[in-house]
């Protein structure tokens, strides 16, 4: 039975990953998380193999990265590399990002990347340390992904909890928006495939349009944010016709 450590276990995509790989009794399953204590890591230490090793564990704030960008290396690059020296002879699977690809739609796997933020190149750097490892792995740059716990501060989650609305600028910034619970038959289609796909819904929405989905909530307009992408979205041909997304 494969075994698989999920890196971030505890978070929104993870919580929901390690569920779902669970209740297919396919797999022996383990999780690390900093918030209960299982595992950093910049600092783990194993002495067994896994199969697999999903890293989902990441700083993710683009505005937090650009205040903390030391920090957001350590974690993010350094973290990797902790894990890839950790686990020389697993496969990886990462979550990266779009944010990668900087302004612009429908951007393709082989389109030049303009990282704006820390955390975009945190990414880049990281999947660039993972494309070197081994062209086994499987890097995914993930539309951004909604529909988690609460208390994770994605727009949907925002949105639901308050009951002011927060719009940065003027509610115009497009994006491809990803349920969780779409994202992990995506990931699991991807345990036999290696290589970089774009991962998203191909359904494009703006921050008003989201914020019209609560119609009985009052708007408040804020200033921008620092290194918010205004428009992006991406091609999702080949990860269609390699059948992750279906």
């Amino acid at each position: 039975m494969k075994s698989i450590l999920i890196t971030g276990y505890k978070g929104m995509i993870g919580s929901r990953l390690y569920a779902y790989l669970s209740a297919l009794n396919l797999y022996n399953i383990h999780g690390i998380d900093i918030v209960d204590g299982s595992g950093d890591i910049r600092n783990i230490t194993y002495n067994r193999h896994y199969d697999l090793i999903i890293h989902l564990a990441s700083l993710t704030s683009v505005t937090e990265s650009i205040k903390n960008p030391i920090e957001y290396y350590r974690t993010n690059v350094e973290g990797t590399a902790r894990l890839i020296s950790q686990f020389p002879n697993s496969k990886f699977i990462f979550s990266s990002t779009s944010a990668i690809y900087g302004e612009g739609l429908s951007h393709k796997e082989s389109d030049p990347v303009s990282p704006m933020v820390p955390y975009a190149d945190n990414k880049l750097l990281a999947e660039l340390l993972l494309g070197k490892h081994s062209d086994k792995n499987l890097l995914l740059r993930f539309a951004n992904i909604y529909g988690g716990k609460k208390g994770e501060r994605n727009v949907y989650q925002i949105f639901e909890e308050e009951d002011i609305l927060p719009i940065f600028g003027d509610g115009s910034s497009l994006r491809d928006y990803l349920h969780v619970d779409n994202l992990c038959p995506i990931i699991h289609r991807g345990f036999d495939k290696s290589g970089l796909y774009n991962i998203g819904s191909g359904i494009l929405k703006t921050v008003l349009d989201i914020a019209n989905e609560f119609p009985n909530k009052e708007l408040k307009y804020l200033p921008e944010r620092p290194g918010e992408i205004n428009k992006i979205s991406m091609d999702l041909t080949k990860a269609k016709k390699d059948g992750l997304i279906i």
